[in-house]
């Protein structure tokens, strides 16, 4: 049960860490991305980059690390199979 504990508090901070670096009008969920990266893909302004942070599925997350390019389409939010894209309209 500790082991189980302290690998959870590790995804906990690696979540945390993922959605600090990529503080952005775009929200990615980590818990539902499945890594098919149809965002990094359909995008047309190649927002998106894969990361090296993963998931607790073990999946490379997407990154909108390219943000200032976003013209907010809202494409990646449309096409993401899982819904776990939000687009935040801040401009």
């Amino acid at each position: 049960m500790v082991i189980l504990n302290h690998f959870y508090t590790l995804y906990l901070i690696a979540v945390v860490f993922y959605i600090s670096e990529c503080d952005s009008m775009i929200q990615i969920n980590p818990d539902l991305c499945k890594g098919c990266y149809i965002c990094v893909e359909i995008c047309p302004k190649s927002v998106y980059v894969i990361s090296n942070v993963t998931n607790k599925k073990d999946i490379k997350l997407p990154c909108p690390k390219n943000e200032e390019d976003c013209i907010i389409c809202h494409l990646c939010e449309l096409e993401c199979p899982d819904q776990a894209i939000y687009v935040e309209d801040r401009r």
